[in-house]
């Protein structure tokens, strides 16, 4: 399971993500309409010409497909320094979601892909998502954050609003739980803050390594510390990161534990220290792994 996030820039560096997008648009339109371009000019009937117009390319010019338009990047970035500007895996990702949308096109045979309008941009960096709101005030809906947006709103205060787990309602055995279950822990809040925003490899917490990342009070073993790790998984703290080859020794923050670490960043600091009731109560749901 997949948890997106918005982020919450200063203005340089809305208006440096901004212009990015803007260039990302550009771009897709530029690479649609080489496409359009070259399946009008091979439509044209073979004993007239349209009174119209006529798309006129040579024969000898390939179809304008995923790999052509990715190695023509190349060139267009040495006339265009806006192109040049972002990074190279981003205006890949563009191209390719434009033959994604071409190629769902012909198995479908409906739902060419369309021209993207100014204001509507939405594009990936570094794997998060981002979308612009027009400044114009006629964008719906930020589809990141919900907000809507009017005239008397400028560009610069777009639509990067930041979104916390708190919205997620859980009951309150469940927070209770999870809260013992973090207490009673021997991690700091260093380790689940760390995990809040980057996985944690298993080999990074136990050992002196932990100590020393400020993961832990003591030295642990890694089987001790997998087990705890499993036990906060089970309780919903924790989950465990999943590639192509299948399950992971780095761990996350759920969107429970992310919820409880907001708190404890905003009030101490740190962990609370658990009361020998806490420790009984824990111990007991451990051993017995009651459910939530």
């Amino acid at each position: 399971m997949n948890y997106p996030y918005p982020i919450d820039p200063n203005p340089t560096q809305q208006e440096l993500m901004l212009s990015g997008l803007e260039t990302c648009r550009q771009l897709y339109n530029r690479c649609l309409r080489d496409l359009k371009n070259w399946m009008n000019s091979r439509k044209c009937q073979v004993d007239r010409c349209s009174i119209d117009r006529e798309y006129i390319m040579s024969a000898d010019i390939p179809f304008p497909g995923y790999m052509e338009q990715k190695r023509q990047l190349t060139q267009w970035k040495k006339t265009d320094p806006k192109l040049k500007a972002v990074h190279s895996q981003v205006t890949q990702d563009v191209v390719k979601r434009l033959h994604n949308s071409w190629e769902a096109f012909k198995q479908r045979e409906h739902g060419f892909p369309k021209f993207k309008k100014y204001g509507r941009s939405l594009t990936k960096f570094g794997g998060k998502f981002f979308a612009t709101v027009d400044h114009r005030g006629t964008s719906k809906p930020c589809p990141n954050c919900g907000t809507e947006w009017d005239n008397n709103l400028l560009a610069s205060e777009a639509a990067f609003k930041p979104m916390t787990s708190k919205s997620i309602q859980y009951p309150s055995h469940t927070l209770k739980r999870a809260e013992r279950a973090m207490g009673c822990s021997p991690f700091e809040l260093q380790l689940f803050s760390t995990m809040g925003y980057q996985r944690v490899e298993l080999n990074q917490i136990a050992s002196r390594q932990g100590v020393k990342q400020g993961y832990t009070r003591s030295p642990l073993g890694e089987l001790a510390v997998e087990n705890w790790l499993l036990w906060l998984i089970n309780v919903g703290i924790l989950r465990r990161e999943v590639d192509g080859q299948g399950i992971t020794n780095s761990f996350r923050l759920t969107p429970l534990g992310r919820q409880l670490v907001e708190k404890y960043q905003h009030q101490n600091q740190t962990l609370p220290t658990p009361s020998w009731g806490d420790r009984l109560t824990h111990t007991i749901e451990r051993w017995l792994r009651l459910p939530l």
